[in-house]
């Protein structure tokens, strides 16, 4: 039974290929690797992500896009009436998946420890166990049909060449339909026995040596290099947010955040965090009694009210209202009790200085002064 199942997988697994099939090559692990551990992106293409699945929320996608790709689509497995489908390999699979958002709109499964579902196909399982070898197996690789016209496989598979290359593993394994075998010879793959029956299809096993390449394949990692490396320019280029959030970011903190990270423990970090407080409170007229909080907008608005709140001298104070954050500093000071006098102007007109000038010379009981300054 888990010999006829393994072929069933296949045989979904390359229906789906049939249907979505690009320009790409090949290679993959299915190894653990820490410097994938983050579910960061390998990288992006346009809109879509390509990483490994590592949230519960990713990987309940992959058993969903499992169930509706070998369940309900090719109808290769019975339906648990789950509507999740979760592969007997799990426990060792690394899955590779494409992302446009939140959303998995394709899938691959690699791993690379025996037992291979290859086995079952082979004439000669020896194979499988030849000195210097490091074998790889993919499987499960469905792509959302409403994905397959555009480069979610082509980008997955991509990804699962990037995802090998780190471990330097010889040779791909993986189950051919019978009438689909020139279009994996296409991209490097060779027969290693005649077609296995299956029920109604039959699979051919196949390989493919990683390392040198072949020729074919040489040529379709040249034109993937050139892709990404036009792709990263042209985003790079023509990237411009419009919107009110999240702000633009410039290259020097682009560069700070893609630097190693400094432990917050280290004598590096606490002799630049009190640069960075110094330079705060030079910036403010202020003592040295400056804090960071780590945050959002939100929570420094709660702060500064809070502050306020506490000091039991604190006067009433101006706030400047010209649209929603500054609505919110009031709403905030209300919440914590303050006394205060609002200042308003049409949304998204500037201040206006000599107004608040007048205001608070008339009412000499305010003491501060607060507002949002968009810069």
């Amino acid at each position: 039974m888990d010999r006829l199942r393994d072929r069933q997988r296949s045989s979904a697994q390359l229906a789906t290929i049939s249907s979505s099939i690009g320009t790409a090559d090949e290679r993959l692990s299915g190894v653990p690797c820490p410097e994938l551990d983050s579910g960061a992106p390998l990288f992006c293409l346009g809109q879509y992500s390509f990483k490994p699945a590592r949230t519960d929320a990713e990987l309940d996608q992959v058993h969903r896009l499992n169930y509706e790709s070998f369940v309900r689509e090719v109808a290769q497995h019975g339906d648990p009436g789950t509507g999740r489908l979760i592969d007997k390999f799990h426990h060792k699979n690394t899955y590779l998946i494409a992302t446009r958002g939140d959303d998995v709109v394709g899938m691959a499964a690699v791993h690379d420890s025996p037992p291979f579902s290859i086995a079952d196909r082979l004439p000669d399982p020896d194979f499988l166990v030849r000195p210097g070898e490091r074998l790889l197996e993919v499987r499960l690789l469905a792509v959302r049909p409403d994905y397959r016209r555009g480069p979610v496989f082509s980008g997955l598979i991509w990804a699962i060449r990037e995802h090998a290359r780190r471990f330097g593993h010889t040779r791909l394994l993986i189950s051919g339909l019978e009438e689909r075998v020139s279009l994996y010879a296409k991209f490097g793959f060779d027969a290693l026995g005649p077609a296995v029956p299956c029920g109604r299809a039959a699979f051919v096993p196949m390989a493919l040596y990683l390392d040198p390449p072949p020729e074919c394949l040489r040529r379709k990692i040249t034109r993937w290099e050139k892709l990404l490396s036009r792709g990263s320019r042209a985003d790079r280029a023509a990237s411009l947010s419009l919107l009110p959030g999240p702000v633009q970011i410039s290259a020097a903190v682009h560069a700070a955040w893609c630097a190693n990270p400094v432990s917050h423990r280290s004598d590096q970090f606490v002799a630049q965090y009190e640069r960075v407080r110094k330079r705060l409170a030079g910036l403010v007229h202020g003592a040295a009694g400056v804090a960071l909080f780590c945050g959002s907008g939100t929570l420094v608005n709660d702060v500064v009210a809070a502050t306020l709140a506490a000091d039991r001298d604190s006067r009433p104070g101006l706030i400047l209202v010209n649209g929603e954050f500054g609505a919110r500093l009031a709403r905030a000071s209300l919440r914590f009790g303050l006394k205060i006098r609002t200042l308003r102007q049409p949304w998204g007109r500037q201040w206006d200085l000599a107004a608040v000038a007048e205001t608070l010379a008339a009412e000499t009981a305010l003491g501060w002064v607060w507002g949002v300054h968009r810069w």
